[in-house]
């Protein structure tokens, strides 16, 4: 039970990272109902619905495709939140999670619990937990999404269960509206696409049979390497926001005191804003605005291998497979 696994997990606080004023919204080492032999009365919150997950390099089943050698907790919501992390050797802190910040989890082993804050009766609310050993995420009751399922759920990704077919009859958006084009000159190495709108979007990029996806921010570029002198097609479809769905559920307490794990709504109708193929150096098909060839050539000479962005860390790369 994942309440029991708190408190027997919880040792020495250490509170030199907590940042003033935090501590006393959230659940936290040093409270009195924190590490006790008897756990809280915990409440529990949707971590899909409020844009959480997590990434990095390992997970128990495999590689996790995604790109950074450490692992890391996002808020992607509109809502605070917070995470306690506790370490082999006992010692535990707070860090605050606020909405668009990320974490960094140490390289040791360690059990992170991420939180919402307190109700207004004083319960403790809890998202979920990323456990970490050997560098490897590991199952839990209590699942933070991986970045994965995050992206599944907001866009049509090359993992999702309606890809077959790509962005072929989607829901199509007005991508020169939404301030989306893409950069390229006649016999380049460098394929750009700009954002220059106010929402987040996907670019999957299709080479032969490698597919990879990249999430761009709003006002940042991701620019994608290619061969001029490459027969095959390289394929460069820019996706939006999925519209609709339903809701999920998150985890909850039955009448015997387990705690059941939540899960994620169906996903919405998948939307794309258009697609752009390279042959042989050319562009042979476009369904997006182009931007002019000077600011092309200079994102070019500013160069940088794979998908990169302007904010670093903003731009995510992940290999389907």
């Amino acid at each position: 039970m994942v309440a029991t696994s708190v408190a027997a997990a919880v040792g020495e606080s250490n509170r030199n990272r907590d940042e003033p004023g935090v501590g006393e919204r959230y659940w936290t080492p040093g409270d009195p109902d924190f590490g006790t032999a008897s756990p809280p009365r915990f409440e529990f919150a949707d971590p899909h619905a409020a844009g959480l997950f997590h990434a990095g390099s390992f997970h128990a089943e495999g590689t996790s495709h995604d790109i950074g050698d450490r692992i890391t907790i996002h808020n992607r919501g509109v809502r605070d939140a917070a995470a306690v992390v506790l370490l082999a050797d006992g010692t535990s802190y707070l860090e605050p999670l606020t909405p668009g910040s990320e974490i960094v989890l140490p390289e040791c082993d360690s059990l992170t619990y991420v939180q919402a804050p307190r109700t207004t009766g004083g319960r403790p609310v809890l998202y979920g937990a990323v456990w970490v050993r050997s560098g490897r995420v590991m199952p839990v009751t209590l699942p933070i999404p991986t970045r994965r399922e995050f992206l599944d759920a907001r866009y049509l990704t090359p993992w999702s269960a309606e890809w077959n077919g790509g962005v072929s009859g989607r829901q199509i958006l007005d991508a020169a509206a939404a301030g989306i084009s893409y950069q390229y000159r006649t016999g380049g190495s460098t394929f750009v696409v700009r954002n220059s709108g106010r929402d987040w979007i996907g670019v999957v990029h299709r080479s032969g049979t490698d597919i990879t996806f990249v999430e761009c921010p709003p006002g940042e570029r991701v620019c994608f390497e290619l061969s001029p002198r490459a027969a095959r097609a390289e394929v460069f479809s820019v996706v939006g926001r999925r519209v609709g769905g339903t809701a999920g559920h998150g985890p909850y307490m039955s009448p015997s005191g387990t705690v059941h794990p939540g899960w994620a709504g169906r996903p919405g109708e998948a939307t794309a804003y258009g697609s752009v193929v390279v042959m042989l150096g050319a562009p042979v098909y476009s369904a997006l605005p182009k931007r002019n060839l000077y600011m092309a050539f200079s994102d070019r000479r500013r160069g940088g291998s794979g998908p990169i962005s302007r904010r670093g860390g903003a731009a995510w790369r992940t290999v389907a497979g």
